[in-house]
């Protein structure tokens, strides 16, 4: 690790001994290096090192693997460092394979995501640490050396901490205070009781069918919801024949999940362990990568306020009031199903993902797509839709959520080489198409640039890391839309064999994704894709254009740091206030653009301050975790969506507002 920080405005005081007395404060305002012997780091070994972030918001950190200083190849792993709390990073070597797009978060160490290029454990001499978010006036931060453990090192099962509490006993962050913050669980109660005495009052306002679409515009009905372009724009189609665009929050569910795994010591409260009364406040995850403990702190509050027969009740009357008056038309995905039913609010659904498929994994989440069982494998998997095909309410289902495959550098074909078993059918389609393509074993190498490459290797052989060529990269690419392709249709066929009257709305992707799987959507009657940004993408309206089909936002959201969190969100502004001048421009440019038909917002509480289960701690909520509303967002929203109609018809103008302040992203 490299030498000391020079002196800074962070404290420079630890909460812990340096018992080995090997850390040391460094600088990231620049990249730092650490350099290795090759071979030093072998396939079986872990790579570790502790952190201390000393700022009262959280650091985003970039670890890069490199062969070499001047190397084109570099693979990275990206992480989070919780505020003033100490941090373990512990790395397998076959991480740096991608076969997995996240680690587990442990602790303070928040969020750790794999990317870039695969990269042999033995190859690796060189490790470039730099900073991606923080405070911006300060760059320190506390770390030890890296070092190389033939063994998994140990977890820090009780981290060190500046502050003795994190939590407060309502799960509100106890290191700070801000305007809203909820006094006490007398003061709790009494707003929840009076909220629900309320609930039953909230309507949707004339000018809107009973859906959430317009009573003044009209096409032909169906029944359902539907798609219909009607010469100048896209829309949805409500079941009475209503213009509808869509517009509601995402995770619309009583959860707001503290990941407590190694924290649990720096809790003001938690659920009494056996007591049955507080069950549904205890969280378990039992298996996968976010195994572990955690606590529901908003179903404890409601738990608090209306005890354990009805708080799931009260909870639905709130939030569907609460959604009535925003004037929210969708319950968007991952929200409590039953709220939907009930409310008869039109909701979406996600289905499992793609993981639970019965077949073998090609490559991070991507099924094998050619082997036998897949077909049988999707349509017992598309089963699921049975309990939503035969409601009007249901607006539509997505197919899958940002598939980790297409997030990676590498595409499938690619990452099957590194990571599926000798033999796949996938591997043996490939090499089977590869072959018509190139013929010979010698015409396959010359034209990969790789001598050892051969039919046999490519169905049977091992690949420490894909070919680096422009013409392997086409041919994986190809066929990786290929796979795409029989993915979806064969998926999208068997959904529609269940359900016939819902809407497929694609795969919310991370991002717009790359021009090789452009035609692989055709299953999809809506586009879907999570857009962080400040105004619409103009390579949305090009995708609706070559698909001929519209294109739903699935995410998106704006965070500030003045409201209890140690982060803001993936967009960042500076106040709640902008939060609401942000959403508005946001949202009434969407609704103008001739291909947009709705956008979904991430979520409608904010996440808990001490991280979910993979470490985010976002204020990227309507409410807060003790059910109270943030009144400038909610204000902006309702403003917005009172004139939306009217906005998407073309009769006016997206709102004259000033911008707002927007800041660099405080985020992981």
């Amino acid at each position: 690790m490299p030498p000391a920080a020079p002196a800074s405005p962070a404290s420079r005081a630890l909460p812990f001994a340096d018992s080995s007395g090997s850390g040391a404060w460094i600088d990231l305002s620049s990249p730092l290096e650490t350099r290795f012997v090759p071979g030093a780091f072998t396939p079986s070994d872990w790579l570790t090192a502790d952190f201390y972030n000393p700022h009262p918001v959280l650091l985003q950190l970039k670890l890069s693997f490199l062969p070499s200083a001047d190397s084109a190849r570099v693979g990275e792993i990206i992480f989070g460092l919780y505020p003033r709390v100490r941090a373990r990073l512990r790395i397998p070597a076959s991480a740096l394979a991608q076969g997995a797009w996240l680690l587990p978060r442990e602790g303070a160490l928040l969020k750790p995501m794999c990317g870039g290029d695969v990269i042999r454990p033995e190859e690796l001499t060189l490790l470039r640490l730099g900073l991606l978010a923080g405070p911006g006036d300060d760059s320190s931060l506390w770390a030890t050396p890296f070092t190389i453990s033939p063994t998994e090192p140990p977890l820090l099962d009780r981290a060190e901490a500046a502050h003795p509490v994190l939590l407060d006993a309502l799960g509100q962050n106890a290191t700070g205070d801000w305007p809203g913050r909820t006094a006490d669980e007398t003061t709790l109660i009494a707003r929840l009781r009076a909220d629900l005495a309320r609930a039953d009052s909230a309507a949707y306002p004339e000018h809107w069918t009973r859906w959430g679409g317009s009573a003044s515009l009209r096409f032909p009905a169906t029944g359902w919801f539907r798609t219909h372009h009607d010469g100048r724009r896209w829309w949805l189609v409500d079941p009475e024949g209503g213009a509808f665009w869509s517009t509601g929050p995402c995770c619309a569910s009583p959860l707001v999940e503290a990941a407590t795994g190694g924290l649990e010591h720096l809790l003001a409260w938690a659920p009494p362990a056996k007591d049955p009364a507080w069950a549904e406040a205890r969280l378990h995850r039992a298996s996968g990568t976010f195994r572990g403990p955690g606590i529901n702190h908003l179903a404890a509050n409601l738990l608090r306020a209306f005890g354990p027969a009805d708080w799931r009740a009260a909870w639905r009357r709130l939030a569907a009031a609460a959604l009535r008056r925003q004037r929210f038309n969708t319950i968007a995905n991952w929200s409590d199903l039953e709220l939907g039913r009930e409310s008869r609010i039109p909701y979406t659904r996600p289905l499992r993902d793609l993981s639970s498929l019965t077949v073998p994994k090609l490559f991070r989440d991507f099924p094998d797509v050619h082997h036998p069982g897949f077909p049988a494998a999707c349509a017992v998997w598309a089963e699921q839709l049975q309990t939503t095909r035969d409601d009007p309410a249901f607006l539509g289902y997505f197919i899958c959520n940002e598939p980790t495959w297409a997030i990676s550098k590498n595409c499938p074909a690619a990452g099957m080489l590194v990571n599926a078993a000798p033999g796949a059918p996938g591997r043996r389609a490939f090499t089977e198409w590869l072959r018509a393509r190139h013929a010979t074993d010698a015409a396959l190498a010359a034209a990969w640039g790789e001598p050892s490459a051969s039919f046999a290797r490519v169905a049977e052989g091992d690949w420490s890391t894909p070919p680096a060529s422009p013409a392997f990269v086409a041919d994986a690419e190809l066929f990786s839309g290929l796979m795409a392709a029989r993915l979806f249709d064969i998926l999208g066929a068997a959904c529609r064999a269940v359900d016939p009257h819902h809407l497929n709305l694609g795969a919310r992707f991370a991002h717009l994704p790359a021009s090789w799987m452009r035609d692989a959507f055709g299953s999809f009657d809506v586009f879907s894709f999570n857009s962080y940004s400040k105004r619409p993408r103009a390579a949305a309206a090009e995708i609706s254009a070559l698909l001929q089909k519209p294109v739903l936002i699935g995410e998106w959201h704006f965070g500030a740091t003045d409201a209890g969190h140690p982060a803001a969100a993936l967009e960042t502004v500076a106040t709640q206030a902008d939060r609401g001048l942000a959403y508005r421009r946001y949202l009434e440019a969407h609704a103008a653009e001739p291909w947009c038909v709705g956008a979904h917002w991430f979520t409608l509480y904010d996440q808990s301050a001490l991280g979910r289960f993979d470490g985010e701690p976002y204020n990227c909520g309507f409410y807060d975790v003790c059910h109270r509303e943030h009144a400038e967002l909610g204000a902006a929203a309702r403003a917005s969506h009172e004139r939306l109609y009217a906005v998407a018809a073309g009769e006016e103008r997206p709102a004259e507002l000033p911008p707002a302040r927007h800041l660099p992203r405080l985020s992981l």
